[in-house]
């Protein structure tokens, strides 16, 4: 489980490892302006090479 922050946004992933170098990032993220109203929180997608 990862969590990740800008000064707009959070944003919360879990990180799965693959055979080949490359973790994927699959997660969910929220400006902070809009943390406690009731608002659906967008999808995050990232990509991570390891060397």
């Amino acid at each position: 489980m990862n969590l990740g922050a800008s000064q707009r946004i959070g944003v919360l992933t879990l990180g799965y490892k693959t055979k080949i170098p490359v973790m994927i990032h699959p997660g969910l993220s929220k400006k902070w302006e809009t943390l406690f109203k009731k608002e659906l929180p967008g999808i995050f997608f990232g990509i991570e090479v390891r060397f």
